[in-house]
């Protein structure tokens, strides 16, 4: 008696098509597997006398990674905050690494990517390259760097002699001139403040990361900086840090410090604090 075969995918007849062939016979084959090839699949066997369903096989396919948005180019002025965000799916675990003009950037492996105070060495083509067991992408963006004026106030020392109260605001920009002068930026310029930036990140394994990012002049001296964690913007306590990883680049004139703490952790606000 002659015997039919007929494949399911999920409850579902599968046809030949894309890839696909063998759906109405012993073997199936999928010679292009991809998102839509995964599931669960089985074959029901017919003839004269009755009909009989094999034991079910489950596919599973990695992904190699894949991205639905671009990478942002950006234009700045001469001390902004440049952040490149890049979102990059694919099959677990995805290594990141970030290139600046083709040459790697030390200790970036998260698929963000920030830079405070850029000057114009900064400017230039960003790269995000992922890879994982089944393949890699890059994605590339520009950043362009414009001269910020230069009627601002050049130097700036927190001494007796100042003429900038340390406790005082002078640009008016919500941060105190001794912040301001301890996080890098000119104080009686409100077009270069470095405030503390606070975000989202992940490491390609699927673990989420809330970084914390601040900046540390070189220049300011006897000053000392602790991150602080509240869960109702009243209560301050310093965070243990031996909970987080901490990565600090030197960026010239001051070192951009990012503290990177497991999602795990809970939800909560974070601050830096100088002393």
């Amino acid at each position: 008696t002659t015997s039919t075969y007929t494949w399911y995918k999920d409850k579902q007849t599968v046809k030949d098509a894309d890839g696909v062939s063998g759906s109405r016979s012993a073997d199936l084959s999928i010679s292009e597997a991809n998102a839509g090839s995964y599931g669960t699949y089985y074959c029901v066997i017919k003839n004269g006398v009755g009909s009989v369903k094999s034991k079910t096989a489950k596919v599973s396919v990695l992904l190699k990674p894949y991205s639905t948005k671009e990478l942002k180019s950006l234009s700045l002025i001469e001390g902004k905050t440049a952040t490149f965000s890049a979102s990059i799916q694919g099959g677990k675990p995805i290594t990141f690494k970030w290139q600046k003009d083709g040459g790697d950037i030390s200790g970036e492996n998260k698929n963000k990517l920030t830079r405070r105070g850029v000057k114009a060495s900064d400017a230039g083509t960003y790269s995000i390259i992922a890879t994982n067991a089944a393949g890699s992408l890059t994605l590339s963006a520009e950043l362009t760097v414009a001269a910020a004026a230069t009627d601002a106030v050049a130097g700036f020392a927190l001494n007796e002699a100042s003429r900038l109260s340390a406790v005082e605001d002078a640009d008016g920009d919500g941060m105190s001139n001794l912040l301001e002068h301890a996080l890098g930026s000119d104080p009686a310029s409100n077009g270069s403040t470095h405030s503390p930036i606070v975000d989202s990140v992940e490491d390609g394994s699927g673990d989420i990361f809330i970084s914390f990012s601040y900046s540390e002049n070189k220049s300011a001296t006897g000053i000392t900086y602790i991150v602080e964690r509240s869960t109702d913007l009243k209560t301050w306590e310093p965070f243990d840090l031996s909970n987080a990883s901490v990565n600090r680049l030197d960026r010239g004139t001051f070192t951009e410090v990012t503290v990177f703490i497991p999602a795990t952790e809970g939800s909560g606000f974070y601050r830096v604090r100088i002393e």
